[in-house]
């Protein structure tokens, strides 16, 4: 949830998060502030809200080496729903996430859309992706594109060929 060039946030995979650097969760999450030009109170009850949002209320004051898979992943997203920016990188960000974990991000995803981002996902779950609301997908395979999603859909029950 690093901003970038001035409105564009960046979901990492969790290998490049060092689980023991030493701060909590509430603290991870809020970096999503970063460049904000909100006052402290107004940065407090969102980032409540965005932990209640998320399920993470009540790990707030875990340590990151605290946190399970699924846990530390909702707390990147967390962060990067704290961002203005207005595209979104997001690099498997179903990874590591439960059912629960996956309808949460399902729902931020459709939100994130209706205020006009725009999203670009990286995933190895296409199956999944085809589920919901993508307005376009591309499925590489050895560096070359494979098929728009139109193509991909009609297609869909050779995915297992594909992939």
């Amino acid at each position: 949830g690093v901003p970038l060039l001035g409105g564009v946030s960046y979901l990492p995979q969790q290998q490049h998060v060092d689980r023991q650097f030493p701060i909590r969760l509430a603290e991870l999450v809020s970096a999503g502030f970063w460049r904000s030009r909100l006052g402290r109170d107004e940065r407090r009850t969102r980032l409540r809200q965005t932990l209640a949002d998320w399920g993470l209320l009540d790990l707030q004051t875990q340590g990151l080496h605290a946190l399970s898979g699924g846990e530390l992943q909702r707390a990147l997203l967390a962060r990067l729903s704290l961002t203005d920016a207005q595209v979104l990188l997001l690099d498997e960000p179903e990874a590591a996430l439960d059912d629960v974990g996956l309808g949460l991000l399902w729902q931020h995803i459709e939100r994130w859309q209706r205020e006009g981002r725009t999203l670009v996902l990286v995933s190895h779950n296409l199956v999944g992706l085809t589920h919901h609301h993508c307005d376009g997908l591309l499925i590489a395979r050895s560096g070359c594109i494979k098929a728009p999603i139109r193509q991909f859909m009609a297609e869909r029950q050779r995915l297992g060929q594909v992939a």
